[in-house]
């Protein structure tokens, strides 16, 4: 009974390891949100780009070829898309004061 909760805890350990390393590219992926938005304030660029997105999600999709998770990853890759959105909403009008 050892071993199987020991196994199961490694396992934990390397998706708790993966959600770290996550978390340290969506907080540079911010960064880089935050020079976007100030570019785009910079030349009059609406936040929104629906083409962009869509092109960047057919290109993700074709690089996803897990067919059981690849509509689950889209998703995400769509959340971050719309919290990223939100964030340079947030940014744009915290200047604007």
């Amino acid at each position: 009974m050892k071993n199987k909760t020991g196994n199961l805890n490694k396992l934990r350990q390397n998706i708790q390891k993966n959600d770290r390393e996550i978390l340290i590219l969506l907080t540079k992926r911010f960064r880089i949100v935050k020079r976007i938005i100030k570019f785009k304030k910079q030349n009059n660029i609406d936040i929104k780009n629906s083409n962009y997105e869509l092109f960047l999600k057919n290109k993700y999709s074709y690089f996803l070829k897990d067919k059981e998770s690849k509509n689950l990853l889209i998703e995400i890759i769509q959340s971050i898309f719309d919290i990223s959105k939100k964030y340079q909403k947030l940014l744009s009008s915290r200047d604007e004061k």
